[in-house]
């Protein structure tokens, strides 16, 4: 959805709208049960360089399989986030000129000079702002990427996921199995350890 920055209030302008997850190009492994909804308030600045800020919240129902057993389930996201977009090949703002001296810190930590210019990618992810050209915005790359990183990397349907058996392959939280447990299997080693050292001691 592209965004009217000429058409945003200095006091903030709150909008609200669904997006199809298929629009913004997310992951094609990944389904979702309905359209990703978000909310927010932006703002920009009062100065020749306009500077957008964005305070959302984006919430999604994305398709995942249980690390445990397996099981498809729809996984609710609320992701609450800030954004900041720059105008890009424009004078930075005033107040954001502290973000400079952060940008040179970061890059001396990587071994780069000052005096080699970074290229685009790099200048965003060392400012963690956005480049903008013209006179509109978009979110759909700051959504799609809020939503990937929402991902859990081992996802369960619920923390008490019994998970499957490693025997016969059942899903424990539908009904139990017959397979004996790795305790009972420790248990039944043990106890035949047990009567295998008495009657070595019998014998003896």
């Amino acid at each position: 959805m592209q965004i009217d920055v000429l058409g945003i209030p200095l006091e903030g302008k709150e909008i609200s709208y669904q997006e199809d997850p298929e629009a913004i190009e997310l992951s094609p492994e990944l389904s979702f049960q309905g359209p990703i909804e978000f909310k927010g308030t932006l703002y920009k600045t009062d100065e020749s360089v306009i500077v957008i800020i964005v305070k959302g919240t984006i919430e999604a129902r994305p398709h995942l399989e249980c690390g445990r057993c397996s099981a498809g389930f729809y996984l609710p996201l609320r992701i609450e986030f800030d954004q900041i977009f720059v105008p890009k090949s424009q004078p930075r703002p005033v107040h954001h000129k502290n973000a400079d001296e952060k940008r040179k810190n970061r890059r001396a930590e990587r071994g780069k000079p000052d005096d080699v210019e970074p290229d685009e990618g790099e200048e965003a992810e060392l400012t963690d702002e956005v480049f903008y050209e013209g006179s509109s915005i978009s979110l759909d790359e700051t959504i799609r990427e809020q939503v990937l990183l929402a991902l859990p990397m081992r996802p369960l349907c619920s923390p008490e996921c019994k998970g499957i058996c490693p025997v016969c392959g059942a899903n424990l939280n539908l009904s139990p199995c017959s397979c004996p447990r790795e305790e009972e299997k420790k248990m039944t080693s043990m106890q035949k350890a047990f009567k295998e050292i008495k009657r070595k001691k019998g014998e003896e």
